[in-house]
């Protein structure tokens, strides 16, 4: 018999090397894995039941589903006529069970949205919802990997952002009604990155495909027009070009009817049956506040407050955008939140998108100009990922989303402290890198 050779010390490197990224792909893909076949085993969105009261499977998936189906069989006069849309999704015969008349999911996003879903109908909608879950699901754990790779502070990532991403509610609400906020998440990590690595042009293309929710690639796209980033925004016109010229090679009824839904955007939360408890934004935060005592504050209060978040925007971007700079993090970040808290509609689960700029912030925040301002932002940082997990149950009581203070909150202090540092001579904070123990951003 033979006997096995010893092995060498670059032998022993390489298995534990290989035995420890095994260890770190089982923990990246199963805790998430483990989460999502949680919420669809106990989840009343994925159970086939029948009533008035029965939730359609899949949640907020029957949208899609019925959306793509409507496209291919439906008339295009009548796609974005919410009576007809609502009809067909309690139609038993089509989408397999009858649920809840008194709740719909109109038609709002653009026809391409729509065509990219009729692959969706070659499954049923139980299967492809639960398939649609799994992607998204796939689509968070890119964001991460993506994140991490562009983040070079963040080594350890993985130990303490996967487990306090998969404990935040909008992430798991995302999940439970097959949601977009991790499409969102996606799309903005990629920009990020793209811009990060210098490929302005590349980060343009895939930012444009954020058209789907158009209102929510304003900001960023006009900051980056101003700041004459001129690759990325002619990379977004050329998605975008794409996308506009498939809408019309899916007829200009379709055109017609999408332009009257998104010209009455900022109205849809007087829609019935729309939660404003669940709504995210200084539209619906003010809706929520008062739309029952001063209904007539609610419009110019929501233009002021939206002023001053550009007027911010103005101050966190003055000077030269460099991309590749340590204070981009935080422009970023700014920029991220601003977006959200300006739309005119905005849910709960589209909170995912905010895993991005606590991230940004959490793992820069010790970059030699943002150490003095390390325990602000932080604490802001903090409030807001907590205020999202009982933002719905404290609004319902109180009829205060306390969600849009604490984002309002949090770009003051990114104002400051950009302003404060960008006029502070380069080399002179260098020193006052400072650890922050196990929290996160202390990673280096």
């Amino acid at each position: 018999m033979s006997r096995a050779m010893p092995q060498s010390d670059d032998e022993r490197l390489a298995a534990d090397h290989r035995s420890a990224l095994g260890a770190k792909w089982i923990y990246l893909v199963g805790l998430p894995v483990l989460l999502v076949a949680g919420i669809i085993v106990r989840s009343p969105n994925f159970r086939m039941e029948q009533g008035p009261d029965a939730h359609p499977f899949g949640g907020d998936f029957i949208h899609e589903w019925a959306g793509a189906y409507a496209l291919m069989h439906g008339d295009p006069g009548t796609f974005y006529d919410w009576k007809t849309f609502s009809q067909l999704q309690h139609d038993p015969l089509i989408v397999g069970q009858s649920w809840n008349h008194h709740r719909f999911f109109p038609t709002i996003y653009p026809p391409f949205y729509y065509a990219l879903a009729t692959p969706l109908l070659l499954f049923p909608l139980p299967v492809a919802a639960i398939l649609a879950t799994y992607a998204s699901l796939a689509m968070f754990v890119i964001s991460l990997l993506w994140f991490r790779r562009t983040e070079h502070r963040a080594t350890n990532i993985l130990s303490w952002a996967l487990p306090l991403s998969l404990l935040f509610t909008p992430l798991i609400e995302n999940f439970a009604s097959c949601q977009k906020g991790t499409l969102l998440l996606l799309l903005l990590t990629g920009t990020y990155a793209l811009l990060r690595g210098g490929r302005d042009f590349t980060a343009g293309l895939l930012f444009g495909l954020i058209a789907f929710k158009p209102h929510l690639g304003l900001l960023l796209g006009c900051t980056m027009l101003w700041k004459g980033k001129w690759r990325f925004v002619a990379g977004a016109i050329t998605t975008v070009a794409v996308l506009v010229l498939a809408c019309f090679a899916l007829g200009s009824e379709l055109c017609r009817g999408f332009t009257h839904i998104a010209l009455g955007t900022s109205d849809y939360v007087t829609i019935g049956g729309y939660d404003l408890a669940k709504a995210h934004t200084l539209w619906s935060g003010w809706q929520l506040l008062l739309a029952d005592t001063s209904p007539t504050l609610v419009k110019p209060l929501t233009l002021v407050c939206t002023l001053a978040v550009l007027l911010a925007l103005a101050t966190i971007f003055k000077g030269a955008l460099k991309t590749d700079s340590q204070l981009f993090p935080f422009q970023f970040a700014a920029v991220v939140v601003a977006m959200i808290v300006t739309s005119p509609h905005l849910m709960h689960y589209d909170l995912t998108m905010l895993l991005l700029p606590m991230g940004m912030i959490a793992c820069n925040v010790n970059a030699s100009q943002m150490a003095p301002y390390r325990k602000h932002l932080i604490i802001a940082t903090w409030l807001l990922y907590l205020a999202c997990s009982v933002s719905p149950n404290i609004a319902t009581i109180i009829h205060l989303q306390i969600t849009v203070p604490v984002m309002l909150g949090l770009l003051s202090v990114l104002t400051v402290a950009i302003r404060k540092t960008s006029t502070v001579p380069s080399g002179r904070n260098t020193a006052m890198v400072c650890s922050i123990g196990n929290l996160p951003g202390g990673i280096s």
